[in-house]
């Protein structure tokens, strides 16, 4: 059978949430430009995106100036209102902060100025308050930070729906095909199937997003550093007992949250994620997806986030290796939700793999999300957490900045005192 070409004004290399809210902004904009979008999985929400815990974020953890900061909030309020209009369903949960020692309780007050500062609602309120709004939360606590809009959906049901309007916008959303050969001076991506001929290329290829920017040598002072993350549940009888999310006090210097409870919108309540190094890309479960080749340069690169103790790396693995023991975790939950016990915790089959980048340069995490762009491309290389709630506001912010045409060294006027260049990392 003849190998079949075809082409696209714009071509997007996986078919995750990133990839597909930009898809639909990107035909609204430019409705007669064609657009293929491209995922190697033959089912949407295989990976990042339908593991995603659903949480619509507030944006109270991120620095001002960055983007995570200055997406969250609009991003959820998008999100919420393609809900509403898609009849999908969205829980206003809302969430609860609780310290659980002197030193978390004296960042309540950062905490709540950085949420206001990203036009998010939080409030510092007494125990006795929190108990109304959770009434098994720790009462020995002397406050809380309570976030209102704080929102749970169903991932899937968000991916499905977006499809769904692509393909009635007339957008090609090819699902079971890969590309495996890019020629960026032809501008000619390859699959298992066709050749497609195309005039920009987005990688939103998630964790293996690298691999597509290092076809364009794009990124090589970037390395993908995956985490997996297990989850414990509630029994039936104690996740009724809970009404939302409710978080501990992060370190804001690593990307990883600690024990949480997740009240999704079919009224489970997870327990987790944990955060250790995977063995491979998509090694979600025992020897499964290792791979040499990923495992031999993570095991460098965090020996030596482990050694300098940088972003308190050295701390949070002491605690990751705490969490193996389940007495452990049930400390950790013990001192958020005092009665929950350990009958009330069942295994979880949930598992995600965030797709961590680390700088090579700085030898640190990256914390915020990270763009590049060439002549006819553009690259998203950490589309971590917060990136399915400020997925509408991202694609925004990528179109206007990246692809918009006569967007060329523009600064993003909404970020304050922040000038961001177009060919630069964003930071």
């Amino acid at each position: 059978m003849k190998h079949q070409t075809s082409s696209a004004d714009t071509l997007i290399v996986g078919g995750g949430i990133v990839a597909l809210t930009l898809a639909f902004k990107l035909k609204k904009l430019r409705p007669n430009g064609s657009i293929t979008v491209l995922e190697k999985e033959k089912d949407l929400g295989k990976h990042g995106s339908g593991r995603n815990s659903g949480v619509l974020h507030t944006g109270l953890y991120y620095s001002k100036g960055s983007l995570k900061a200055l997406l969250c909030s609009s991003g959820s309020r998008q999100m919420k209102l393609y809900c509403k209009d898609r009849g999908i369903r969205v829980s206003e949960v809302g969430k609860i902060l609780v310290p659980t020692t002197k030193i978390e309780l004296e960042q309540l007050p950062i905490l709540k100025e950085r949420a206001i500062a990203n036009k998010a609602e939080a409030h510092i309120i007494s125990s006795r308050e929190a108990l109304d709004i959770e009434p098994l939360v720790n009462p020995n606590v002397d406050q809380v930070l309570h976030c209102p809009q704080s929102a749970v959906v169903n991932p899937k049901d968000i991916l499905l729906s977006l499809s769904n309007d692509l393909k009635e916008m007339g957008i090609e959303v090819c699902t079971g095909e890969a590309a495996i050969g890019i020629d960026p001076v032809k501008r000619v991506c390859r699959t298992d199937q066709r050749s497609i001929e195309y005039g920009r290329l987005i990688n939103c290829a998630g964790m293996f997003a690298d691999k597509i920017a290092e076809k364009f040598d794009i990124g090589g002072d970037y390395a993908i550093a995956p985490f997996k993350g297990n989850y414990l549940k509630l029994t039936e009888d104690m996740a009724n007992c809970i009404n939302g999310h409710i978080y501990p006090i992060p370190n804001i210097e690593m990307p990883f949250l600690g024990v949480h409870f997740t009240k999704t919108i079919d009224q489970n309540v997870y327990l987790g994620p944990n955060a250790f190094p995977a063995m491979g890309r998509e090694n979600y479960s025992g020897l499964k997806g290792a791979e040499l080749s990923t495992m031999m340069p993570l095991a460098s690169l965090l020996t030596r986030q482990y050694v300098t103790d940088s972003q308190g790396f050295r701390k949070h693995m002491h605690r990751e290796l705490k969490s193996l023991s389940l007495n452990n975790q049930l400390k950790a939950i013990q001192a958020m939700v005092p009665k929950v016990e350990k009958k009330h915790l069942v295994s979880a089959t949930k598992v995600g793999i965030r797709p961590q980048l680390y700088n090579k340069k700085t030898k640190k995490l990256e914390m915020d999300f990270v763009v590049k762009r060439s002549d006819h491309s553009v690259h998203i290389l950490n589309a971590i957490s917060p990136a399915f709630t400020c997925s509408m506001a991202f694609a925004d912010y990528i179109i206007e900045e990246y692809i918009d045409d006569n967007s060329s060294n523009k600064t993003l006027q909404s970020s304050g005192n922040r000038n961001v260049e177009t060919e630069t990392e964003v930071r």
